[in-house]
């Protein structure tokens, strides 16, 4: 019983995309669609496997990910400790707000051409756009948590003699990880989206790359495979952070209390 539930949920959350997936197999089916610009969705398929068992669709895999790892990895070193110090010193947030509400709204991809200026084609300056759209969701998610503490807990811990250092890792920490891996959520959806763009731009490997030279060379199952690729990876990093987010949120509500 239980697990027929599970499916009728798993088939109502997922309903839009089979309805979709339907669609799209039944005007194939009819011919109502032109197939040299819309293939039909089981040459997408049979060909979206074939390159997934190829390794020239791995490398390029590979390179966008390690991208999106290195520059996402930066970020959180640094955008964790500088929001966990801004929420928890009102005259250092005072002081740096007006700066990050300045730079904060400048659109990544009006950047890139001066990363490039500056590190040149290839992977500093895809690292370095990619550093710049995962850092803001991190920093302002962690400034959020570490705000919304109760200040009851704080004050009890001061009585009883705490220092601010065990305070930070006894309480602060704990309870700030769910809004931290929030922000590391919206951080790893950002880079995914802004990598691609990157590669599309001025690279020649990656995802981007892949599915830009596949629409040159009018490869257009190569680039619907591409596409499908990406919205796969974006799902796997998604559903990984939620089930993340969802653990850690029982388990730090338990430490505080």
């Amino acid at each position: 019983m239980k697990s027929q539930s599970s499916l009728c949920n798993f088939l109502w959350r997922n309903s839009l995309i089979f309805a979709l997936l339907g669609f799209w197999l039944v005007i194939g089916w009819l011919g109502w669609i032109n197939e040299v610009f819309i293939p039909s969705l089981p040459e997408v398929v049979r060909n979206t496997f074939e390159l997934l068992f190829t390794a020239g669709l791995w490398v390029h895999i590979f390179s966008s990910l390690s991208v999106i790892l290195a520059g996402f990895s930066l970020s959180v070193f640094i955008a964790v400790p500088v929001g966990v110090i801004m929420g928890s010193y009102a005259r250092v947030n005072s002081a740096l707000q007006n700066f990050i509400e300045l730079i904060r709204p400048i659109s990544p991809l009006a950047l890139y051409p001066l990363f490039i200026f500056l590190f040149g084609i290839g992977f500093m300056s895809k690292l370095a756009i990619v550093f710049w759209v995962s850092w803001i969701p991190l920093l302002f998610n962690t400034i959020a948590g570490v705000q919304r503490i109760s200040e009851r807990y704080l004050h009890i811990a001061k009585t009883l003699g705490a220092t601010r250092t065990q305070m930070l890792i006894e309480i602060v920490f704990p309870a700030i990880i769910p809004w931290v891996i929030t922000g590391m959520r919206l951080a790893m959806g950002s880079a995914l989206l802004v990598i691609i763009a990157a590669e599309m731009i001025g690279s020649n490997r990656g995802i981007g790359f892949f599915i830009l030279n596949a629409s040159y060379t009018f490869k257009i199952v190569d680039l619907y495979g591409g596409i499908i690729v990406i919205a796969i990876i974006g799902i796997l990093i998604n559903a990984v952070f939620l089930m993340w987010e969802k653990r850690t949120q029982i388990s730090s509500h338990r430490k505080i209390l």
